[in-house]
C-alpha cells in the first residue's frame, strides 16, 4: 500500500485500491478528527483527504451517502459551504431515521473513568500554561479555578451515578434501565444541567487553547506543539461528546416528543462500566437548523414519500410544512406495472 501511494499508483482512497482493505489493517493507516493536526501537518497538501476537500469546492455535482450529508451539515465540514448547495436527497423518506440516529449520543459515566479523563485535562492545560501561554489566558486556565471547576465536574457525576445504581439491578450483573417516556427523576435531570453547562466550559476552554496552539507553530518547537495539538484535540472531541449528552439527557423533551434516555452497566475489559445514552424520538427541529433553515434549496425525492396518498407522516417527522415555505409535488408513475405486466403458465415455461 505504502509504494502503492508512493508511487502515486493509488490515490489514498479505500475503495480506490486494488485489493479488499479490511477494517483492521484500514484502522493502522487512517486516521480520525480527533488525532488529526489539519492544516499543521506537515503532510497536509499530500492528504488524500484534504485533496478530496479541495477537489469537491471546484465540483459541481457531490454523490453522498445521508449519513455524511448529516455529519457535514453539523460540523460544517466535507460538503461546499450550506448557502452554496443544491440539495437532492433520494430516499428522502429515511432523511428523518438517518438524522435520529446520527443525533443519538452515548458516553461512559464510571467515576474512574470520568476521574481519569478530568486529570488529564487537567495536565494538558498545566503543560500548555508552562511551555505555551496565551497572551490572554481565559479565567479557567487559572490552576485554583480549573481544579475547583473539575471537582464539582467529578461530584456531580459521581451524585449522576449514585442516582442510577438505584435503577439498575444489583452490582456484579450486567443491566440496562429506560427511563419511561425519557422522564427521570427531577433531581437527577437537574445534576445533568449542571453537568452539561460544567462541560461546556471547560469544552470552550479545550477549543480556545486548540485555536492557539495552531497559531504557535512557527514560535515554538514543531514535535511538541504538534504533540500537545493533537492531545488537545483529543480532549475537545471527548468533551463535545459529553455535552452533547448531557444536553439531551436534560431535555425534557425534543420537537414536542420524549427524549429516549437509558442506563447500561456491562463488564468489559476486566472492570464495570457504566454509560448512558439519550437519542430523540422525533427531530424536527434539528432538521430544520440543519437542513430547512440552512441550506437554501433541499429537494426529497422517493417512491413512498406519501402514506395513504397523504404526505401527512412525512410532515409529522421531518418538520416540513406548506406554512413554512415547504412544496409537495406527486409526478405520478412513468411506469404502469398492472398495464405493462403479462400473466404467464408456469407450467408451459422452459
Amino acid at each position: 500500500m505504502a509504494k502503492a501511494f508512493q508511487g502515486y499508483e493509488w490515490d489514498g482512497m479505500r475503495d480506490h485500491y486494488s485489493l479488499t482493505i479490511d477494517d483492521a489493517l484500514w484502522r493502522k493507516v487512517s486516521t480520525n478528527k480527533a488525532n488529526c493536526l489539519g492544516k499543521n501537518c506537515h503532510y497536509y497538501r499530500d492528504c488524500p483527504f484534504f485533496i478530496a476537500r479541495r477537489e469537491i469546492e471546484n465540483t459541481e455535482v457531490v454523490v453522498s451517502n445521508h449519513a455524511l450529508v448529516m455529519a457535514a451539515m453539523e460540523s460544517d465540514s466535507v460538503l461546499p459551504a450550506a448557502k452554496d448547495l443544491l440539495l437532492v436527497l433520494d430516499e428522502g423518506h429515511h432523511v428523518p431515521d438517518v438524522a435520529r440516529d446520527s443525533l443519538e449520543m452515548a458516553g461512559g459515566i464510571t467515576p474512574a473513568y470520568v476521574k481519569a479523563q478530568m486529570d488529564s485535562v487537567i495536565q494538558l492545560v498545566a503543560t500548555c500554561m508552562a511551555q505555551f501561554p496565551p497572551k490572554s489566558p481565559p479565567r479557567l486556565t487559572n490552576p485554583e479555578r480549573l481544579t475547583a471547576h473539575i471537582e464539582e465536574m467529578i461530584e456531580q457525576n459521581a451524585a449522576f451515578v449514585a442516582m442510577s445504581e438505584l435503577f439498575l439491578h444489583g452490582e456484579g450483573q450486567e443491566s440496562e434501565y429506560r427511563f419511561p417516556m425519557g422522564v427521570m427523576p427531577e433531581e437527577m435531570r437537574q445534576v445533568c444541567v449542571r453537568l452539561h453547562k460544567l462541560t461546556d466550559g471547560l469544552r470552550g476552554l479545550t477549543e480556545y487553547l486548540s485555536h492557539d496552539l495552531g497559531e504557535k507553530t512557527g514560535k515554538h518547537d514543531v514535535v511538541r506543539v504538534h504533540q500537545a495539538l493533537l492531545r488537545m484535540s483529543r480532549a475537545m472531541g471527548y468533551l463535545e461528546s459529553k455535552t452533547q449528552l448531557w444536553h439531551l439527557a436534560a431535555l425534557e423533551k425534543v420537537s414536542n416528543a420524549p427524549v429516549s434516555k437509558w442506563l447500561h452497566r456491562e463488564y468489559r475489559e476486566g472492570q464495570w462500566r457504566l454509560s448512558l445514552h439519550c437519542a430523540g424520538i422525533r427531530v424536527c427541529d434539528q432538521l430544520d437548523r440543519l437542513l430547512w433553515r440552512n441550506v437554501s434549496h433541499v429537494v426529497l425525492t422517493s417512491a413512498t414519500l406519501r402514506s395513504l396518498n397523504s404526505y401527512q407522516r412525512l410532515k409529522e417527522l421531518s418538520g416540513l410544512d406548506e406554512e413554512e415555505g415547504g412544496s409537495f409535488y406527486h409526478a405520478g408513475f412513468a411506469f404502469q406495472p398492472l398495464s405493462a405486466g403479462q400473466a404467464g403458465d408456469p407450467k408451459n415455461a422452459l
